[in-house]
Parts: C-alpha cells; sequence; structure tokens
C-alpha cells in the first residue's frame, strides 16, 4: 500500500511519466521531469481534436509577470520570457480558454529548481515514518531503505518545471534556452495553471487531502494529469517540426533515470498512475462528448481511481459501496491516517510479485474499502476491510492476501473463520464473510491480536 498523502505527493511533484508531466505536492506543487516512459511520446496518438497549431508567435507575445533566480543570465532569462509567453497564447488555443490573468512566472537555475523540490519533500514528509514502518512490514521496500532520501531524489531526478497551485507560480528552469523536452513540459504546466484558474482544482485538492479522501484525491489529481498530458500530446503532434521532434527524441534518450528505474515497482507504478491512467480516462469523456466533458469533470469530479480505470463507471455515476471500520482503540498507538484505498491503492499490494496477474485480479470487482493506520513511533499496524461487487471478488481479494502473506510471513494457519500468520517478520491475519474481507497486519504480534479482538467486538 502507498500511504494516501504520499501518493498524492509522489506524482504530483516529479515526473511526466507517459510523456513529459508534472503533478502536485501534496497539492501544493506540480513537477515536471522528463522519465523513461516519455520516450512513447512521440509515437503515442491521441484522438484528434479541433486544434490544429502554429508554432507559438513570440514577436507579438504579452510579458509576464517574472521573477528572476539570483543565479540566472537576465538576458537569457528574458528570452525564456519572451518564448513562453508565446506559449500561453497557444495553450490557450490548445485548450480552448482563456488565462482569466497571466500566469506568474519564476525563472531559475537548474540547481535553485532542485532546491526547491527537495525543500517542499522535507517539510510534507517530515512525518513519512509510519510509512516507511507499514512499507517494510509488507515488504514493500527493503530493511535499510531511507524513504525520505529515496523520494527526494525520485522527485529531483532531471527536474524541469513545475506548477505551484498555493502562489499559482510556473517555475520554470531558464539557466539556458527551452528546448524540444522543455516546451512541452511548460505547455503541460501551463495548462494546470490555465485550468486551475477556471476551476479551482488546487484548493479542491489540498482539502480532500486534509480531509484525508485520499482515493478521491488520486482521482481528482488523475483527471487534472489526464488532462494535462492529453493537450501536451496534441502540442507535441501539431507543434514541434520534425527536427524538433528528433531534437526531444535524442533529450530522452540522454536523460539519466536511474533512481527511478531503480525505485520499487510499486513506487513506479504510482509515479505513472495519474499521467497514465489519467490520459486513458481524459481520453474517453473527450471521445463521450468532446473537450466540454473534461471542463464538465472538473465540476463533477471522479469520486474514485475505480471511476479513473474504468471511465464507464464514471459516466454511469457508479458510487463505491459504503465500508465501516469499527473502533480499534490500541495502547500506546496513535491513528496515523484513515481512508479509503481504492482499486487503484489497493492493487499496490501486489505490484512486483511473482504473479503479476494478482493486481489484476485484487482490482476488478473493487466495491468500497475503508482503512486505518496505527503506529506508536516504533512499531506500525494497519486494518483493511473491503466488500467486493460480488462474493466472489472477496474470494479472489482473499485468496491474493493469503498468498502475499505465506510469501511473507510464512504458513498460515485456520484459526476460527480466518487465517493467521505469524513469525519474526511480522502478524497478519485474514478472515472473509460473503463479500466483506478483513485484513489485519501488525510489527507487533500482541497488537496485531488486540486488534483482532478490537474488530471481532465491533
Amino acid at each position: 500500500m502507498i500511504p494516501r498523502r504520499l501518493r498524492v505527493l509522489l506524482p504530483a511533484a516529479v515526473l511526466v511519466l507517459a510523456v513529459a508531466a508534472c503533478t502536485g505536492d501534496s497539492g501544493d506543487t506540480t513537477v515536471a521531469t522528463a522519465p523513461a516512459s516519455t520516450t512513447a511520446a512521440t509515437t503515442t496518438t491521441p484522438p484528434e481534436t479541433t486544434s490544429t497549431l502554429a508554432p507559438p508567435d513570440t514577436s507579438a507575445a504579452t510579458t509576464l509577470p517574472a521573477r528572476v533566480g539570483e543565479s540566472v543570465d537576465p538576458a537569457v532569462a528574458s528570452a525564456v520570457e519572451a518564448e513562453i509567453a508565446g506559449l500561453v497564447a497557444a495553450t490557450e488555443e490548445l485548450r480552448g480558454l482563456p488565462f482569466l490573468e497571466p500566469p506568474d512566472l519564476a525563472v531559475v537555475s537548474l540547481a535553485e529548481l532542485v532546491a526547491l523540490v527537495r525543500e517542499d519533500v522535507a517539510e510534507e514528509l517530515a512525518d513519512s515514518g509510519p510509512d516507511e514502518r507499514l512499507f517494510r512490514l509488507l515488504g514493500l521496500i527493503e530493511p535499510d531503505t531511507d524513504l525520505l532520501a529515496l523520494i527526494e531524489e525520485l522527485l529531483a531526478e532531471q527536474v524541469l518545471g513545475f506548477y505551484d497551485g498555493e502562489t499559482g507560480e510556473l517555475v520554470v528552469r531558464g539557466d539556458q534556452s527551452l528546448s524540444p523536452l522543455t516546451r512541452l513540459i511548460v505547455v503541460h504546466e501551463l495548462i494546470h495553471a490555465l485550468t486551475d484558474q477556471h476551476f479551482g482544482f488546487f484548493d479542491r485538492l489540498e482539502a480532500l487531502i486534509d480531509e484525508e479522501r485520499f482515493d478521491e484525491a488520486s482521482a481528482l489529481q488523475a483527471l487534472i494529469e489526464g488532462d494535462a498530458t492529453y493537450f501536451q500530446l496534441v502540442f507535441l503532434q501539431e507543434s514541434l517540426s520534425l527536427d524538433e521532434l528528433v531534437s526531444l527524441q535524442q533529450e530522452v534518450t540522454n536523460q539519466d533515470f536511474s533512481v527511478l528505474e531503480s525505485s520499487p515497482q510499486f513506487l513506479q507504478d504510482d509515479f505513472a498512475f495519474p499521467y497514465d491512467e489519467g490520459f486513458r480516462f481524459v481520453t474517453a469523456l473527450i471521445d463521450d462528448g468532446g473537450i466540454a466533458a473534461v471542463d464538465d469533470a472538473y465540476e463533477a469530479p471522479p469520486q474514485t481511481t475505480e471511476q479513473i480505470l474504468h471511465p464507464e463507471a464514471y459516466l454511469a455515476g457508479e458510487p463505491p459501496l459504503d465500508v465501516a471500520l469499527p473502533p480499534t482503540p490500541l495502547d500506546g498507538y496513535e491513528v496515523y491516517e484513515e481512508s479509503v484505498l481504492g482499486e487503484w491503492g489497493l492493487s499496490l499490494f501486489f505490484v512486483g510479485g511473482d504473479d503479476p496477474g494478482l493486481v489484476t485480479q485484487v482490482g476488478t470487482g473493487w466495491g468500497g474499502d475503508r482503512y486505518r493506520v496505527l503506529d506508536n513511533g516504533t512499531d506500525v499496524a494497519l486494518v483493511l476491510r473491503y466488500r467486493g461487487e460480488t462474493d466472489q471478488d472477496a474470494v479472489e481479494v482473499t485468496q491474493a492476501w493469503l498468498r502475499l502473506f505465506g510469501e511473507r510471513f510464512g504458513e498460515g494457519v485456520a484459526d476460527g473463520e480466518g487465517e493467521l500468520f505469524q513469525s519474526d517478520a511480522g502478524y497478519a491475519f485474514v478472515d472473509r464473510t460473503g463479500d466483506v474481507l478483513t485484513m489485519i497486519a501488525a510489527s507487533d504480534p500482541v497488537a496485531g491480536a488486540a486488534l483482532r479482538e478490537a474488530v471481532a467486538a465491533g
């Protein structure tokens, strides 16, 4: 599992997977870099739109409000500002919406850009200890992994720019002229700035995170990133010359993705989610109702990652099933977070295993869930209650958990109505009745047993 706060921060603050993109740290910022999957950008073809773009004309571009970093050459910054001003007009034509006011621009050096990202990550993940303990318990990261350091490196790798939703500022590397890749990323970020002005997604995303409605936040984030990725691809195909496309391909080929490629698979997949699945979701909306359908989705956003993964569920207005957890007081522990995993979050538990089909198996048939993470500073515990759309869906998810815990903790034993796993690596218990599954995992067996009693009593 990826903790919800961290999930929204990760994709949000770093990459452009699927083409060259961005997103926001806990909703604060959206950062763009160039991941390996960007290689496919020049061959991916979005559905046709009514937009036919000419290269941006910087000669008539409006001057943008801008601040310039201390280590940036003013002459270079001025040229970057002029080109971005031209991209503003191209973005308006591309997206079919005008800027309500010129976006603020910050032109900084690469070193300054990386420093801003690292500072933001350190602030947002200052309390990531429970996440790290939970990942270790479930075998998602190695025992010696420093989660905060890993994420800092991931978000700083090849960062080229981001949109800061808190200030409304577009922060761009400006110590050199814009390359085709950087132009592509700037357009992605400008789409964020434009749609935020019209639909106020930043405040909504931040509120969802503050209220621990993490699956809903992930769904909104996928809409945001899918929107920018879709039209970014249109810009790529309609505005870049053949020479620029070749240059873009060379840039991507020369990028260093060593940190990303060496990261746990579940993190890589979660980074890609809002771009890849968001792009598919937005494509489905446009197929159904054109660009207006995307605008309408900001007014009535998707409520679950299930609706992102299955756009037909969104178009049909299919809500999640209600799931509740009983009180689980645990001496010495505090509730770190409580929310909904959702179809995507649930599937991440099973990424990287011997059977890739498990990821699809546990996602299909998701009806609803509720989870709670408890932590005492040394040990961590997780309680999850899942509800399938049918009994068979719950059976399949139960089988997946039994297999995962068997691999992690050793052979389980039948214990009452469920299966108990216990070893030096931790404690786990899985029980199913009809379409409802209850799962408990704890690094301390005493805490795990106490949680089981509390759940049974509730």
